[in-house]
């Protein structure tokens, strides 16, 4: 990019007034009398590697940028048929790691943020909200990955098995001290919304007799498969009126 035409530096102004950068420096559009970087890639996320590749399908090179992660092999298959050059691009993932630096209080899909990160209001489908950790203070941790999905420890102990693509909030959730409120009186309690309740509850820790059994396996969310509607069609036959009738 020239930084000395005045509308390409009025951009980068604009951009850096945002906490924003350029990242391509390198033409992305090279015809037989011009080089411009018109295809960029801008970010405010530091250490990003960002790379151009010559695709051979256009006049337009490709760009790539790696976030924290591990470059990956892209490999140009060129083959020729019938005295035609085609070019097929195939990336190989190679060991692909995309880990985003998590800022606390902002929303990103669990597949991205790194193993123990705690999270918050985690999605259980895709796209309808968070559904998991909403208690005050609580908050879960991401633990591991099972296949194509994302395992996370509930407050409960309880582990979930969640796609990728699920939002969540990174952090702890507010008044962690709620649970140690002191009450003093029930008619406080019932002024917080708790209704009375019969008996004293005592934690049972298996000293005398109770079994203690293990946590349940890991619970595996399944997407929901929206169920078309079933369609009805109607026909309406009109003869022809009766010459008799009066109207």
């Amino acid at each position: 990019m020239d930084n000395q035409n005045p509308i390409n530096k009025r951009c980068v102004d604009l951009l850096r007034s945002f906490g924003l950068e350029l990242l391509v420096k390198s033409p992305t559009r090279v015809t037989a009398t011009t080089q411009s970087a018109i295809d960029n890639i801008i970010s405010n996320i530091p250490g990003v590697a960002v790379s151009v590749v010559n695709t051979a399908i256009s006049d337009h090179c490709g760009q790539e940028a790696v976030i924290r992660g591990k470059h990956f092999e892209r490999e140009l298959k060129i083959t020729k048929q019938k005295g035609k050059s085609t070019t097929d691009a195939v990336a190989n993932l190679v060991e692909m790691v995309v880990e985003v630096n998590p800022n606390e209080g902002d929303a990103y899909p669990l597949g991205a943020l790194p193993m123990g990160t705690k999270i918050h209001c985690v999605e259980k489908f895709t796209g309808t909200g968070g559904y998991y950790v909403h208690a005050a203070g609580s908050s879960a941790t991401i633990l591991r990955k099972m296949g194509d999905k994302v395992v996370v420890q509930l407050p409960s102990k309880i582990e979930v098995a969640l796609p990728p693509e699920n939002m969540c909030v990174v952090g702890q959730l507010s008044n962690i001290h709620n649970d140690k409120m002191h009450i003093g009186s029930p008619n406080r309690l019932r002024e917080l919304g708790y209704r009375p309740r019969s008996g004293l509850f005592q934690l049972k820790t298996g000293r005398f007799g109770r079994k203690i059994y293990a946590l349940p396996p890991v619970k595996e969310i399944v997407q929901e498969k929206k169920e078309e509607p079933e369609y009805l069609t109607l026909t309406l036959s009109v003869t022809k009126r009766p010459s008799n009738i009066i109207s």
